[in-house]
């Protein structure tokens, strides 16, 4: 089982990179047609959420600390590129992460997967620390990576798929 599940957070990460390819730099922090999270603040949303679930599995990131102010929940994403990192640096923290998790996920016992996780916030969505990994790296992902290709239809970019 625990196989499936790299393969899926893979999966979602293969989805991310396809999502963000062909958008101009200039037009990563676009907001013109109304779409609030544009893909560079999806990619460093994403980016804390793998972050912030390999530390829950011993295997910790280093994300800048302004970050958090950048992409955490309930920041306000900003068409002022001047303002994030580039895209090369969150998808490079995103994709370490990506890795990192998928290693350390063969070596956690069914025992811990079943106990709680630390993020008491998230508890009320994702019970175990199980629910967490398949929440974040498949759900969590899936959802927001959706808010790209919602934003590269409006922006007139090609669609991903069909």
């Amino acid at each position: 089982m625990i196989q499936h599940v790299i393969n899926l957070g893979k999966g979602t990460q293969g989805l991310l990179a396809g999502a963000l390819g062909g958008i101009p730099a200039d037009k990563l922090c676009d907001q013109s047609k109304g779409q609030k999270n544009h893909p560079l603040w999806v990619a460093g949303h994403l980016t804390l959420a793998r972050a912030g679930l390999a530390k829950e599995l011993g295997v910790p990131v280093q994300v800048p600390p302004n970050w958090m102010a950048l992409f955490n929940s309930g920041t306000s994403p900003t068409s002022d590129a001047s303002t994030y990192p580039s895209l090369g640096e969150v998808m490079a923290v995103y994709n370490e992460a990506c890795t990192k998790i998928a290693d350390a996920l063969p070596k956690v016992s069914p025992e811990k997967f079943a106990g709680p996780h630390g993020d008491e916030a998230l508890r009320p969505f994702f019970a175990t620390l199980g629910d967490l990994v398949v929440g974040i790296s498949v759900m969590h992902d899936a959802l927001h990576i959706g808010q790209i290709t919602v934003w590269r239809q409006m922006m007139g970019f090609p669609r991903l798929m069909g």
